[in-house]
């Protein structure tokens, strides 16, 4: 265990020190405190809509419960493993943004992030790798930022992926089909855009 948590330690040094530009910093700073839990919600919210032409109502709903699935689950979580943030527990972060006093297992940004963008991967698939991607940039900009360890967000993005594939799930066994508009035909399969 004390070599998993060294090659944890080790990599977020990586991140936060040695593979960072101060030309980026700025986007990353803004990105890491305004896609929380509530601006996932508001990002997948508007790509459900968009993408769904305007069809696409239980994604409205889905998706965001999805979210806030993650985020409670979160909190539970970190206060049963209290593992401090690095940001509290290292000396030396890089801290882009202040340093938030709650616990760090798992990172709720991560778990909102992938929560939305696998939802969305799913009802969405030829746009599957730009959500993923997405996802991952947000899910970076938490150690990037001093606030978590690359272990927060691995785990987030495991949570979030859970709650996405169980917000799926339900949504099938309660419906039997894919919402109109979601992307996908009554077997699952990618709509053909007109």
């Amino acid at each position: 265990m004390d070599l998993i948590a060294g090659l944890d330690v080790r990599l977020f040094r990586l991140i936060n020190t040695a593979w960072t530009s101060p030309a980026i910093d700025p986007v990353m700073a803004y990105a890491t405190v305004k896609l929380d839990f509530i601006g996932m919600m508001i990002v997948g919210a508007a790509l459900v809509w968009i993408l769904g032409r305007r069809r696409d109502f239980r994604g409205l709903f889905i998706l965001p419960a999805a979210v806030l699935a993650g985020q409670a689950t979160t909190t539970l979580l970190k206060s049963a493993f209290t593992r401090p943030r690095p940001c509290h527990a290292l000396e030396g972060v890089r801290l882009l943004v202040e340093c938030p006093s709650s616990y760090s297992l798992p990172s709720g940004h991560a778990t909102a992030a992938f929560a939305a963008m696998v939802f969305l991967s799913a009802r969405h698939r030829r746009f599957w790798p730009l959500f993923i991607i997405f996802a991952v940039f947000v899910a970076y900009t938490r150690p990037y930022a001093g606030v978590h360890y690359p272990a927060d967000i691995a785990a987030g993005a495991l949570l979030g992926t859970f709650m996405a594939l169980a917000a799926i799930k339900a949504e099938e066994r309660f419906f039997g089909r894919a919402a109109p508009g979601s992307g996908r035909d009554k077997k699952g399969e990618e709509e053909k855009v007109p």
